[in-house]
């Protein structure tokens, strides 16, 4: 597993960018920001894809920019796990972020710039501007996307 920390004080932008797994991420009461990268499979691939993973943090103005790049080396990713679960384009991995919790908004999810890609099982509380798809995003797939609120929004529009 690959662990960094960083120090953040302040509103944390998350540039996220893997090829498929699962994505986890918190806000604590904290000054940093901790990425766990991990493989759940003892595939070798899969691990030099973590062990080669870009994560890092720059500060931009006010905003502390923390990414996390997971390139596959060949393009195409294909794995035959033990049993009758068969995966095509699904590396075991899992990505970990604990980040301060110091913005009053929360926009969750972005898709820009991507083609034939999908995205599933999010779970968002509390956002604004919950889900955004750019215009230059195509074919893409979005399943099983829940938002719920703990607390009155008072930005949003009312109902018509």
């Amino acid at each position: 597993m690959r662990s960094e920390t960083f120090s953040t004080p302040g509103p944390v932008h998350l540039d996220l960018d893997m090829p498929a797994g699962e994505i986890e991420i918190a806000t604590a009461n904290t000054d940093e920001t901790t990425v766990e990268l991990e493989s759940d499979s003892a595939n070798e691939q899969v691990q030099e894809m973590v062990a080669a993973a870009r994560i890092e943090s720059n500060r931009r103005g006010d905003v502390f920019h923390v990414t996390v790049e997971v390139r596959t080396r060949h393009g195409v990713w294909i794995s035959f796990s033990g049993g009758p679960d068969i995966r095509l384009g699904t590396p075991e991995m899992r990505l970990r972020i604990v980040c301060p919790a110091v913005a009053t908004t929360y926009r969750s999810v972005t898709m820009g710039g991507l083609i034939d890609s999908w995205v599933r099982d999010v779970a968002i509380q509390d956002g604004v501007n919950n889900f955004n798809i750019n215009t230059n995003t195509k074919r893409i797939t979005v399943d099983n996307v829940r938002v719920s609120h703990t607390v009155a929004s008072t930005t949003s529009a009312g109902p018509g």
